[in-house]
């Protein structure tokens, strides 16, 4: 609904908490990350990285305003919210998990880049 109203990345700053609406928040954030997830990864927090070294992750590889920077937008809104221990540490849990899927995202991405390059290599060779 934010980003769908144009509001200016300024704003982004000043989003108004309070303690029960937090844990809601970052519930529903953490909720919405689980369901962008291949399969393999589980459904369970936290999320298996015991996954397949060539996953796939179609949910995940989407540009625009709508895309993974919107996750990232989600979380910083939740982290900036915390005010206790435990929503700091669910938070940071996303935080790394969100690494991790970056990671795996650009390995998984330059894997295929080289494949590719070695067929072009390959197909000019015949």
């Amino acid at each position: 609904m934010w980003i769908k109203k144009g509001h200016p990345k300024e704003e982004l700053e000043d989003i108004p908490f309070n303690a029960k609406s937090v844990d809601k928040f970052g519930s529903k954030v953490r909720a919405w990350w689980t369901v962008l997830q291949p399969a393999s990864r589980g459904n369970d927090w936290p999320l298996r990285r015991d996954i397949p070294e060539d996953e796939c992750w179609p949910e995940l590889q989407k540009g625009g305003r709508n895309g993974f920077k919107l996750v990232m937008v989600a979380l910083n809104w939740w982290l900036r919210g915390t005010n206790t221990e435990s929503e700091v540490n669910k938070a940071l849990s996303m935080l790394e998990d969100l690494v991790f899927v970056l990671e795996r995202m650009l390995q998984t991405a330059g894997g295929v880049k080289r494949k590719a390059e070695a067929e072009r290599v390959g197909d000019a060779k015949r």
